[in-house]
């Protein structure tokens, strides 16, 4: 059962990846699904319906996909796999449509990589990930939100000397500054964006945290800085 199962969500993965049909593979990891509830290997059934979730996700149908992710997280907490149950419910904060989910989800999550971090440093990163994850989710409505998050993941990435992620975060950082006013926090964070982007011989990404600076300074009444961004990023692109 089990290796009839796995080839099943292989050929699934294969659909999905290397075929673009999320319908197929959605047939075929309901069928591998079937099979492992007919066993006792309740890990691999919990993947299963992780992998069926994502599927309704992607085609539009919320309501199955969080069906499918608690089913899911239940099995994961009765088998005491907290790191799996917690990727869970991170998958489901990022996912979800309703921003009452969003926020309860990701708490959720949040929780479990804060006391999971003390035996894993992949919890540290996964904890680094949900916090980006927030930061994203305020961004329409809460600058000041929105920015809280992103310090906090930047200050976790340090720690944790991700070099990628804490380079990559000051833009939104600066971003967020800026729209509430906070011109010094908004320029450290700009010139230290500016500075990954030009360490990492990425034109395109400095022009686009030049754009969008500029942007910025236009809709908060900035218009001679607004000028000078985006003749600056006109000679980048």
């Amino acid at each position: 059962v089990v290796p009839k199962a796995k080839l099943l969500q292989d050929i699934g993965g294969t659909y999905y990846l290397n075929l673009d049909s999320p319908k197929r593979a959605l047939d075929c990891f309901q069928k591998a699904e079937a099979l492992l509830a007919q066993t006792d290997n309740a890990s691999r059934r919990a993947s299963a319906l992780t992998l069926i979730a994502m599927m309704h996700h992607i085609l539009g149908s919320p309501a199955e996909m969080k069906r499918d992710y608690i089913a899911a997280a239940e099995i994961y907490k009765s088998q005491n796999e907290h790191f799996e149950e917690a990727d869970v419910y991170l998958q489901l904060g990022i996912f979800s449509d309703s921003p009452r989910d969003v926020e309860f989800y990701l708490n959720q999550a949040l929780n479990w990589w804060r006391r999971l971090k003390t035996v894993s440093d992949k919890a540290a990163a996964k904890e680094a990930e949900t916090l980006e994850a927030f930061g994203s989710f305020y961004l329409a409505f809460n600058d000041r939100l929105s920015l809280s998050y992103f310090e906090q993941a930047s200050n976790l990435w340090k720690q944790l000397r991700n070099a990628d992620k804490q380079g990559a975060l000051p833009s939104e950082i600066a971003l967020r500054a800026a729209a509430i006013g906070d011109v010094d926090r908004a320029t450290r964070n700009y010139e230290a964006a500016r500075e990954f982007y030009r360490k990492q011989n990425d034109k395109a990404g400095e022009a686009d945290i030049v754009t969008r600076m500029g942007w910025t300074d236009m809709f908060s009444d900035r218009l001679r800085e607004a000028v000078v961004k985006f003749k600056e990023a006109a000679t980048l692109w």
